[in-house]
C-alpha cells in the first residue's frame, strides 16, 4: 500500500454546452473514467462552461479530453489543484511506521 492517496481536483473549460442534455452527456462520459470520484459542471450558455473533476489517483488530461470528446465537445483549457493526501484506511488495530528517523510499532491507537 502507498500509505494514502492524493485527491486531485482539476477544472476544465469546455465550449459548446448549451443545455441540460449536453451537460448530462459530459457528466456521464467523464464520470465513467477510472479514478474519477466526482464531476461537477457549471453550464454557461453561449460561453465557456467549467467541468470540475475530482479524482483519486490523478486522472490525466488525455483521459478527460477523450471522455469530453466522446460526449461531442472539446476542452479549451485546464487548471489542476492537488487538494490533499488522504490517509490509508486502517489495517487491524496496530500502527507501523517506516521511513522516519525512528521506527515504532504499537499495539493500539496513539494519543
Amino acid at each position: 500500500m502507498d500509505g494514502g492517496s492524493i485527491v486531485t481536483t482539476t477544472r476544465y473549460d469546455v465550449e459548446g454546452l448549451t443545455c441540460g442534455d449536453c451537460l448530462a452527456q459530459v457528466l456521464e462520459h467523464v464520470h465513467d473514467v477510472a479514478g474519477v470520484t466526482q464531476v461537477k459542471v457549471d453550464l454557461v450558455r453561449d460561453g465557456s462552461s467549467s467541468v470540475t473533476v475530482t479524482s483519486r489517483p490523478h486522472v490525466g488530461l488525455g483521459q478527460v479530453r477523450d471522455a469530453v470528446g466522446e460526449a461531442g465537445f472539446a476542452l479549451t483549457g485546464a487548471r489542476t489543484r492537488i487538494r490533499e493526501r488522504t490517509p490509508a484506511p486502517p489495517v487491524g488495530d496496530h500502527e507501523v511506521r517506516h521511513g522516519s528517523s525512528g521506527h515504532s510499532e504499537g499495539g493500539g491507537a496513539r494519543s
